[in-house]
């Protein structure tokens, strides 16, 4: 099976922008999907539709939320329209964004890991990196009552050593960009 289309987004790109990227959507009769139910597909013995495409934001905070972050995602869930979330579980937990991650998640919206501190993984000891990975799939199985299956990788970056793939055995999903990459200068980027 071909894997569906997939754009990730930072909070810079905007709620405009993203008002932009779902009518395109609509008008182009895409399906969204998320990683889950790509793998609920998959696991049905098919493939996802040729127009399917995975949308994630990433950087959204279990201990903050901004509220561009909110209201860019608002902009899908609106419509009916379903995306995959990254989390990054650093720092204390507030019980009312889990409440509303929990939410997202009732809504079809896919929780994904994002890591706890959104560092460069592949520039981390073994010891640092199963900290990240690990640590932060368990904190989104004990917070929203179901385990990720994605982990979207800080800055798109995989080692070429196989390290990470191996510690993130628990996911089925570990998403990045081909080679990884390294952003400067003023968003978007």
């Amino acid at each position: 099976c071909p894997t569906p289309m997939t754009l990730m987004l930072h909070s810079s790109f905007g709620v405009a922008r993203m008002q932009e990227l779902a009518d395109q959507i609509e008008r182009s009769n895409l399906v969204t999907m998320t990683y889950r139910s790509t793998l609920e597909v998959l696991l049905d013995g098919h493939c996802p539709p040729q127009s399917a495409i995975i949308m994630s934001p990433g950087d959204l905070g279990s201990h903050w939320l901004r509220n561009d972050f909110a209201e860019m995602i608002s902009v899908f869930t609106d419509r009916g329209l379903v995306l995959v979330a990254g989390l990054i579980v650093h720092g204390p937990q507030d019980p009312e964004i889990w409440d509303y991650l929990r939410e997202l998640d009732n809504s079809g919206v896919e929780i994904a890991s994002h890591t706890i501190d959104h560092y460069n993984l592949p520039q981390l000891t073994d010891a640092a990196i199963q900290r990240q990975v690990v640590g932060s799939y368990k904190t989104i199985c004990e917070h929203l009552g179901k385990c990720p299956v994605t982990m979207i990788l800080p800055f798109g970056n995989l080692d070429s050593e196989g390290t990470i793939l191996e510690i993130a055995s628990a996911y089925t999903f570990i998403v990045g960009i081909h080679d990884g990459r390294t952003f400067s200068g003023k968003p978007p980027w």
